[in-house]
């Protein structure tokens, strides 16, 4: 998942889905396939209330 060069909305709607659907699989989040620190950083912070939040709606 290399998104150098996208904006923040693009960004943040990337690692929202990733997040989304790896928890509807049952798929854990791999941070290793991730290149950049910083996205690893965002996907870190948002995974928690992504997580809850989708277990909650579905």
């Amino acid at each position: 998942m290399n998104l150098e060069g996208a904006r923040f909305c693009k960004l943040f709607y990337a690692y929202k889905h990733y997040i989304l659907f790896s928890t509807l699989t049952h798929n854990n989040i791999s941070l290793k396939n991730i290149p950049r620190t910083i996205d690893k950083i965002w996907i870190a912070l948002l995974w928690l209330p992504g997580f809850i939040i989708t277990k909650l709606v579905f």
